[in-house]
């Protein structure tokens, strides 16, 4: 089911536990990441990096890199956190290449996590201590 583009904007826009960044050629937006946390005092000390996107015609010019320190840097400065959590597809290998070469580490694997029409893919889950 496609989204329209309110509730996009609204599911991307930063908050106080929500950042997002974005990586721009001129005016064209080539690349995206946000990350979050959790308000709970409990866990606010970790953060999760939601979909790290660049567009496959700008790939391989470091900007996931830029958008994962940014990120990284914004968990930090902001709002003091000391780890990082992520998922990632199981079968996408060049995005665990990405995370594994900024120091996330494989935690656990979340059997058919997604589905997509008829198929089931699984996810890694990864962490990052910052600290």
């Amino acid at each position: 089911m496609a989204r329209s583009i309110a509730e996009i904007v609204g599911r991307i826009r930063s908050t106080r536990t929500q950042a997002v960044f974005g990586a721009f050629e001129v005016d064209v937006l080539v690349g995206i990441t946000g990350i979050r946390r959790e308000p709970l005092s409990q866990v606010s000390h970790k953060a999760t990096i939601w979909d790290v996107f660049v567009n496959p015609s700008y790939r391989g010019r470091g900007i996931a890199q830029t958008l994962l320190a940014a990120a990284t840097a914004h968990a930090t400065d902001e709002w003091n956190t000391i780890q990082l959590m992520l998922c990632v597809n199981a079968e996408s290998l060049s995005a665990k290449r990405l995370y594994a070469s900024q120091g996330f580490q494989v935690f656990g694997v979340e059997p058919r996590a997604m589905k997509v029409e008829d198929r089931f893919y699984d996810e890694e889950h990864m962490f990052k201590t910052l600290v």
